[in-house]
């Protein structure tokens, strides 16, 4: 290949990628998801954390949380997250998403959340809510496992 035709190709080949990334952009934007974020990241190359800023600003503003709480996840922001997961009226899902992203790296917290939502869901009373329960004390006997408090759970 003649040099010409290989820095045309080239050309043509980055055209096409920050065509895809912005097409990547518009689609998160409109809805985010976590898929969508990897797929912006992998290809922002340098730009990767100017990107992730605007990113983080989408995600704060769109109405739902969970997708913001499966992104500090993937990005290793455990303290973020929990706190996403304290807030108040917060949905289940997303607690349970934060509780297991975080087991190994902060079991004390997830031991007390999970024993915390337990117990509540228990006092209700309701039996639709056991199954729920049990998974909640699931969580909870997995952290004490990994805080090697076994014995405590027991």
């Amino acid at each position: 290949m003649d040099p010409l035709n290989w820095q045309i190709r080239k050309a043509e080949a980055k055209m096409h990628l920050q065509d895809m990334n912005l097409r990547l952009q518009a689609a998160f934007n409109e809805v985010p998801t976590l898929e969508i974020y990897k797929t912006i990241q992998q290809l922002a190359g340098s730009k990767r954390k100017k990107l992730q800023l605007e990113l983080m600003t989408v995600l704060h503003k769109f109405y739902g949380n969970l997708p913001l709480a499966q992104v500090l996840i993937y990005e290793e922001a455990w303290s973020e997250a929990m706190a996403l997961a304290e807030r108040r009226n917060v949905e289940y899902a997303i607690v349970e998403t934060v509780a297991d992203g975080v087991v190994q790296h902060h079991p004390d917290w997830v031991a007390r959340v999970s024993v915390k939502h337990a117990e509540r869901l228990m006092i209700e009373a309701n039996s639709k809510n056991y199954p729920i329960a049990a998974a909640w004390l699931k969580r909870a006997k997995a952290a004490y496992q990994q805080l090697g408090q076994i014995a405590e759970w027991n």
